[in-house]
């Protein structure tokens, strides 16, 4: 996984292809702010069958993870 942190229109173009938001959304998201912050998921596993958040140890996922 790969942290991506820079002004919030240069997070929008390296990641508006598979965000899996738009831009409206982002937008009001970083309103007023400078910095934006992204995750650059790699090694994705799927799994035959789903699995719960509690099978992980979570309780909730991360804001940033619900839009996936």
């Amino acid at each position: 996984m790969e942290v991506i942190e820079d002004a919030v229109d240069k997070v929008w173009e390296m990641t508006a292809e598979l965000a899996g938001i738009c831009r409206v959304f982002y937008d009001q998201y970083y309103q007023g702010k400078e910095k934006a912050v992204a995750y650059r998921l790699g090694k994705v596993k799927k799994y035959k069958n789903p699995l719960f958040l509690s099978d992980f140890g979570l309780n909730y996922a991360p804001q940033s993870f619900v839009y996936l």
